[in-house]
């Protein structure tokens, strides 16, 4: 019994409560009034104020967003998607706010706050993208693309021996590394070997020293100074010394590249190969041939093993260690290996 009489007693409660919403129903203007909801059947108190000032506000939001639209087609700002998602964020809360009854508004209310919650997150992360796609410019990876069929172009120009036409196809490389990537990058440093590079071959050494110099800057502050680009461009600035005679400013740099590729990359890598040759070939020059001819062999075991005993560059280290022991007149020793170079080479 004592169940039936708490329903009964809830019934009461609901009928007292109608014939109160019922006294206070025929208020007019902005007093509290009261409405049975069509959704649940409660009767909840409302505030017409509050309604109207809702709807007011969430109609002027997307009221706005479809401006962005419009304004956004007709002058093709590229943020159509942006004010379409405003456009429904908008839509969204002013239908929850159109809810009459208290306890379904506040439902509808949490799902359009979660809607708009959503689509505010969309448009944040929409407009940050669109910064940073116009910061690098409207048709950057167009641009990056063709930065790259330049290079390619600007490569078959180089390794064909024709230097003139590949000059300024590495110089429009170079600019536009720097206008997309900026002037730190480490294809920028790329950019600036390659054209430095140019300078070198051609005997420009002038032009050539600045670049490699700003590509070494580079690499060192973007990889660091322990990467295997960093010690590339090492070699490559330390044979710009040794080709000017400047043996004393290419040594250390020689010494650097040498201990980064056995460290990065190994003791028996190619790589390292080509610093023992080169910095063999730097103790050579200057008469130190007690130091150069156990690097010549170090180089010339790398190449045979990782290279082969028929590859172009241990015929190189054969004809190197050759040439060292004819200066040192050991022509006994020197006479086999330039005849293995020569079988290679034929």
């Amino acid at each position: 019994m004592a169940p039936d009489s708490k329903e009964n007693s809830s019934d009461l409660m609901d009928a007292t409560d109608n014939l109160h919403h019922e006294e206070t129903n025929t208020s007019k203007g902005k007093n509290p009034v009261s409405k049975i909801c069509k959704r649940c059947g409660r009767t909840e108190w409302r505030k017409t104020i509050t309604g109207k000032v809702g709807r007011k506000a969430w109609r002027l939001f997307w009221v706005l967003g479809l401006l962005v639209v419009l304004v956004a087609l007709f002058t093709q700002w590229g943020s159509v998607t942006v004010g379409t998602l405003i456009f429904i964020s908008g839509l969204a809360g002013a239908f929850s706010s159109q809810v009459r009854c208290t306890t379904c508004k506040r439902q509808w209310w949490r799902l359009g706050l979660m809607i708009s919650g959503w689509i505010v997150t969309g448009c944040v992360l929409g407009a940050i993208l669109f910064i940073g796609i116009h910061r690098i410019g409207e048709n950057s990876v167009d641009q990056l693309f063709h930065r790259r069929g330049i290079h390619e172009l600007a490569e078959l120009y180089y390794t064909t021996g024709r230097y003139a036409e590949a000059e300024p196809l590495y110089k429009r490389t170079l600019a536009i590394s720097e206008k997309l990537l900026g002037p730190e990058h480490a294809d920028t440093a790329g950019s600036l070997n390659n054209l430095a590079s140019l300078y070198y071959t051609t005997g420009q050494y002038a032009e050539a020293e600045p670049l490699y110099k700003r590509a070494l800057a580079i690499y060192e502050k973007v990889l660091g100074p322990e990467h295997a680009d960093t010690a590339t461009s090492l070699n490559n600035l330390a044979g710009l010394y040794y080709t000017t005679g400047r043996y004393a400013e290419a040594e250390p740099l020689y010494k650097r590249a040498l201990a980064i590729r056995e460290k990065v990359l190994g003791p028996e890598h190619a790589d390292t190969a080509n610093s023992l040759n080169n910095l063999a070939g730097l103790y050579e020059t200057t008469g130190r041939y007690a130091e150069a001819e156990p690097l010549h062999k170090r180089a010339l075991a790398i190449r045979e093993k990782v290279l082969g005993p028929e590859h172009g560059s241990t015929a190189t280290s054969l004809n190197n260690l050759a040439t060292l022991y004819r200066t040192t007149s050991r022509y006994a020793e020197a006479e086999p290996l330039y005849k293995r170079a020569l079988a290679i080479r034929e």
